[in-house]
């Protein structure tokens, strides 16, 4: 399920991943403000698809919802927080209600998200406008956890036996949640 996931996703993905600023980092080339967009923008997403995803874990199988939580949004503002700014995300509605496999293609775009951070992570430090940032918790943390997070969701998911119909939930789970990132990206901040 996780190939047909990649496969059936990947042109909104790479939609997404250019739509944002994140290539400024990769670039060296991102200033303070842009970064503050940035993780303005990605708390908005992040707080809208785990809290969604929180809303509606009940209907998750047991093993799946030890992936189920806020811990993306809560570093996203700790990274706020250290440039001294308040900010409250204001969630997208999403209004469905969804079925446990559109929950799973959901957690599988914020999970496999934390693997592009720790490549963006590692091009922080060489951000000449970011060099006064002591952590960053968002695009940071331990890479052994992050990718010991993903192997673990990654083997759950392939534990299990799915029918087309369950793929499919899947995908459009998963394309929702990468349609609330281009959502947000494409959607100027509004700031109080």
């Amino acid at each position: 399920m996780l190939k047909i996931l990649k496969e059936q996703t990947a042109d909104l993905h790479q939609g997404v991943e250019q739509s944002n600023d994140a290539g400024l980092i990769m670039e060296h080339s991102i200033g303070l403000e842009a970064y503050r967009n940035l993780l303005q923008q990605n708390l908005r997403a992040y707080s809208t698809i785990e809290n969604y995803i929180n809303e509606h874990s009940d209907l998750l199988p047991a093993q799946i919802q030890q992936f189920v939580s806020t811990q993306k949004s809560a570093a996203l503002r700790k990274d706020l927080a250290q440039l001294s700014e308040e900010y409250e995300a204001t969630e997208i509605s999403l209004k469905q209600k969804p079925s446990p496999m559109q929950l799973i293609g959901r957690l599988y775009v914020i999970e496999g998200s934390m693997l592009g951070g720790r490549m963006i992570c590692r091009h922080l430090p060489q951000c000449p406008a970011l060099q006064e940032i002591k952590e960053h918790h968002f695009f940071g943390g331990d890479p052994k956890v992050h990718v010991a997070r993903w192997k673990s969701f990654c083997a759950i998911i392939e534990a299990s036996d799915y029918s087309e119909h369950d793929i499919n939930e899947a995908v459009l789970g998963a394309n929702a949640a990468f349609n609330v990132f281009k959502k947000t990206y494409e959607t100027p901040l509004v700031v109080s």
